[in-house]
């Protein structure tokens, strides 16, 4: 698979600088503090401190990947939100109190211990081509989380309540990018293959939870700052 940064220019002219997108769960935002925030939501919600005791349980556990019993069998869940429905469901928990906790556990996103990754805003703010942010999360919260992030200010567009996957190959077909993007984010299927399956790049983002089977990303990373340093400080 070829790894060639930049899109070809004409002949004398500098080549153009891929467009960038970003997830924002996982991704440019860090940390457990936001679904910890969740799992008590409906915890408080439904008197059943189990919920949220176990999230925490199994987060602290560096368990890698994380599973849950159901059921069914062994389940991997895909992220932090995936594994407090799991949790929940096996309490009989509706989706409609899950849904409810979860917009409400949005409300104060910034105020949930959450990090960037080191060196991503300050890249940001000079990199010379286009920087995208797309997440199924809704806008609820999401200008406070990102000022404290630091990244308030450094997408040039921010695409919320997205329903990726279905969602990001609609804007990627709108925006006609072509293969000159690179995606970032941590759910193979939601973040990055519609990008792949366009001929553009993506950098998984390697984390507690188990990625797809069928996860073909360009890249796999602990650290977006390391990337971002190592592949494209040069344009």
């Amino acid at each position: 698979m070829s790894t060639d940064m930049n899109s070809r220019s004409p002949q004398g002219t500098a080549p153009k600088p891929p467009v960038l997108l970003f997830d924002f769960d996982g991704t440019v935002s860090l940390g457990h503090g936001p679904v910890l925030a969740y799992a008590e939501k409906i915890a408080k919600s439904t008197g059943i401190s189990t919920i949220l005791d176990t999230a925490k349980d199994i987060l602290a556990s560096q368990e890698s990947p994380i599973t849950v019993k159901t059921p069914e069998g062994t389940y991997h869940p895909r992220d932090g939100y995936d594994l407090v429905r799991t949790i929940s469901a096996q309490f009989d928990v509706s989706e409609a109190i899950c849904q409810e906790a979860y917009l409400d556990s949005r409300k104060n996103l910034a105020t949930t211990g959450i990090i960037a990754p080191a060196g991503l805003a300050d890249f940001l703010s000079e990199y010379p081509g286009k920087a995208l942010l797309a997440t199924n999360s809704p806008r609820t919260g999401l200008d406070d989380a990102l000022k404290s992030l630091g990244l308030l200010g450094v997408f040039d567009e921010i695409h919320t309540s997205v329903g990726k996957p279905e969602g990001l190959k609609q804007i990627l077909e709108s925006h006609d990018f072509g293969p000159n993007v690179i995606a970032f984010g941590d759910i193979w299927e939601f973040d990055l293959a519609p990008v792949i399956d366009r001929g553009g790049q993506a950098v998984l983002i390697q984390s507690q939870f188990s990625p797809s089977n069928s996860a073909r990303p360009t890249w796999r990373v602990e650290n977006i700052g390391s990337f971002l340093s190592q592949h494209l400080s040069h344009i």
